[in-house]
């Protein structure tokens, strides 16, 4: 039996596969099969992963971290130049300037967390999980990492029990979930990665069993950002209605947010939704229904800048489109049917399907662990 860990910037999800049978994702954070991908530092500094976390976020930002595959091993000069979009504080790892850290005030003090603090937390509570014991496991990490950011995230995993025998670029995982429905031979695929807060396009050549990367192109533009699209429309939806403006009210846009966001998830299994949120204003209930066709509708310009992730990839590779030979789309967002519509329409190729998009790196990797 064999492991593979998707630890991704939302959610992370461990899939076991068995000798003979197909990969399945272990519950790994209660029952739950896709654990947050957060840490919330208690007053008392000890740290906490998983959902446990995330419950904390509304009410302590500053103390509840996520996204930290976004900063690890990143130069802490370099995040401030980009600026700090976290309510949690990044601070200089050290007086060097190397790695950001987190830094949070414990006891009036205040203390300094390291990125590989912060990923051993999560991967001490996958391990926690009976069935990894002693067992191949195999990492996944997106094509723009590099190899110190590779070392902290396997040394992390290993210093929680974890046995690491590999760390792969997630579209060869992805490559390998959905191998026997490549043809055999010489391939260009394009994986298109599109999770909750960010889409990464790769461009891989060769035989499917050994792809290789020939580019890659990414930009923070996900699920988050359908939301924030359909979240303003329907702000000037609000206006109209309720003769009252919203925009300006952070508070309210927040819940609003929310509530498309839960709506937006009910629709991957309705055709129609309903949507409310009590008190949104003082004296208003909002009540409305939203259908997949007006979410579709809402998310188009952010859908088509998305597209471009996929053209700069290719130009890139030195790709056309007429010389694509496969697609695969994979990521929680990808979940959404309009996405491997759009791709398809775009490209000119049908993505392979019958793998839950989420799923499908995970799946992969622990693929690849058994044929180690």
């Amino acid at each position: 039996m064999s492991i593979g860990i998707d630890f991704g910037n939302s959610f992370t999800r461990v899939a076991l596969k068995k000798e003979g049978e197909a990969p399945q994702l272990l519950n790994i954070d209660g029952e739950l099969k896709e654990m947050p991908s957060f840490v919330y530092i208690k007053p008392d500094g000890v740290l906490v992963a998983g959902s446990e976390a995330k419950s904390h976020a509304e009410a302590e930002p500053k103390n509840t971290i996520n996204n930290i595959k976004r900063f690890t091993g990143a130069s802490y000069s370099i995040c401030v130049q980009e600026g700090q979009p976290y309510p949690f504080e990044l601070v200089n790892e050290n007086n060097k300037d190397q790695h950001a850290a987190v830094g949070c005030t414990i006891n009036g003090e205040k203390k300094v967390y390291t990125v590989s603090q912060l990923l051993n937390s999560i991967f001490q509570k996958v391990a926690q999980n009976p069935e990894l014991a002693d067992k191949k496991v195999v990492l996944t990490i997106p094509p723009y990492m590099s190899i110190v950011q590779r070392e902290i995230i396997k040394k992390a995993a290993k210093d929680a029990n974890l046995k690491v025998i590999d760390v792969v670029y997630e579209p060869f995982a992805a490559i390998a979930a959905y191998a026997d429905k490549i043809p055999d031979g010489v391939r260009n695929i394009v994986v298109f990665d599109i999770s909750q807060t960010n889409t990464v396009v790769s461009v891989c050549k060769g035989r499917k069993n050994s792809p290789r990367l020939q580019s890659w192109s990414g930009d923070d533009v996900g699920g988050d950002s359908f939301t924030g699209d359909a979240t303003q429309f329907i702000s000037r939806e609000f206006r109209v209605t309720y003769k009252q403006p919203i925009k300006n009210n952070q508070e309210a846009m927040d819940k609003l947010f929310k509530c498309i966001d839960e709506a937006k998830i009910k629709l991957l299994d309705s055709e129609t939704v309903e949507m409310s949120v009590p008190q949104i204003l003082p004296g208003i209930d909002y009540k409305d229904s939203m259908d997949r066709e007006k979410f579709d509708y809402m998310i188009e310009d952010t859908l088509g800048t998305v597209m471009e992730i996929v053209d700069k990839a290719l130009e890139d590779a030195k790709i056309a489109k007429k010389d694509v030979t496969d697609v695969i789309v994979c990521g929680g967002t990808a979940r959404l049917p309009r996405i491997a519509d759009v791709v398809e329409q775009h490209i000119g190729v049908k993505p392979v399907s019958g793998i839950d998009p989420a799923n499908v790196v995970a799946y992969g990797a622990s693929i690849l662990a058994s044929q180690i």
